[in-house]
């Protein structure tokens, strides 16, 4: 399986509050990687596949979510709104994969 195969089943696993438990990579990057109804994601729906997700509090600055970094006024500085799949899974490629 890989990375992206891999992403959006744990998309998928869903437990508290209809969020996904966090992303953990092996070189110790941690992030909230969510998508559903009613996250910042596409499509928005609580099936997928999905083509963009909803990151949040990444444990490190990772410059590749900067350009996706919400700023609306009331929101958490720190959540990266429709962020591509493929942006994260190079993410997590680049940080020795899933833990």
């Amino acid at each position: 399986m890989n990375t992206l195969e891999k992403l959006q089943e744990h998309l998928l696993n869903r437990t508290h509050l209809n969020n996904s438990p966090p992303v953990i990579c092996k070189s110790g990057l941690t992030m909230s990687v969510q998508a559903s109804e009613t996250h910042y994601c596409s499509p928005k729906n609580n099936v997928g596949p999905y083509s963009r997700v909803e990151v949040g509090f990444p444990s490190r600055r990772v410059m590749a979510l900067m350009p996706y970094r919400d700023w609306a006024p009331g929101r958490p500085a720190r959540i990266f709104s429709y962020v591509p799949v493929t942006v994260v899974a190079t993410v997590i490629e680049k940080n020795g994969g899933f833990a």
